[in-house]
């Protein structure tokens, strides 16, 4: 039930954000606005284990599809079970032995094997595959290892960026650790950047350092997106918003999170 303040917050001129929460028990709708939480509810009743989204695009997989938000609702896509997903340059879908791009309504192959390089894919970003075996190229033919260990996460935009169970890695000459800990997921948008472990929030900025902050909840993390600010979200489900201030928290009560996505 919302408050009369944050009932007040949703009718004033800020707007709201919609944040999208993939969760065991579904996907879960939530209206956000001035850093509060407002109405909130299971949105798709299948079990997600991860979400991605642009801004105007989202997309969430699945045991059985990788679904697609269209006119309020989670479409299948008829990729089948997915367990890598991005948003870099139109939808891409991934699991151990097929790739592909979503255009047009149909999914294009960009690589697929019975006998890949890989026991499974954990992440993907233009031609980098994620492994826990570490990060491959794709090109014309078998894909090319180029190192690192147990990838979480992957983000192309401007630079490479690598998120691993030991750090967070940026793509140079070689790889160059920006900083240690177990990264579990990465956003970006224009000059800001931003990297949570399992128990911090880490941001920087262009020409600036990595910083790290402790959010308020004892919670681990699963999750992080920007759009008109930061948005985290835990393991347990509490939803933590960057307010200007500091950070507004709360629970939305779903168990088993995966990662969180705004629109």
């Amino acid at each position: 039930m919302s408050t009369i303040d944050e009932k007040r917050v949703f009718s004033d001129s800020m707007g709201t954000t919609t944040v999208f929460v993939a969760s065991e028990v579904g996907i879960v709708r939530v209206e956000c606005s001035g850093g509060m939480v407002g109405e909130f509810g299971l949105l798709d009743r299948t079990t997600a284990t991860a979400i991605d989204g642009d801004g105007s695009v989202v997309i969430a997989t699945t045991a059985d599809d990788l679904l697609q938000l269209d006119d309020g609702k989670f479409e299948p896509t008829g990729f089948g079970p997915a367990t890598a997903l991005t948003l870099d340059d139109g939808i891409v879908g991934a699991r151990t032995d097929r790739i592909a791009r979503y255009t047009d309504g149909s999914w294009q192959t960009c690589y697929q094997s019975e006998s890949p390089p890989w026991e499974s894919i954990t992440a993907v970003g233009g031609t980098l595959v994620g492994t826990p075996s570490g990060v491959f190229r794709l090109g014309n033919g078998e894909p090319t290892p180029v190192g690192l260990d147990d990838v979480r996460g992957i983000s192309v935009d401007n630079s490479v960026l690598c998120g691993t169970g030991v750090g967070l890695y940026r793509l140079e000459n070689g790889w160059n650790r920006l900083f240690d800990g177990t990264v579990v997921d990465i956003a970006r948008a224009e000059a800001l950047t931003v990297a949570i472990s399992n128990d911090r929030l880490y941001t920087h900025s262009d020409g600036s350092q990595w910083v790290e902050q402790q959010l308020p909840v004892d919670e681990p993390l699963a999750g992080v997106a920007i759009g008109d600010r930061i948005y985290v979200v835990t393991i347990d489900g509490t939803i933590c918003i960057e307010d200007g201030d500091g950070w507004r928290t709360r629970s939305i009560g779903v168990p088993a999170v995966a990662g969180l996505a705004v629109r």
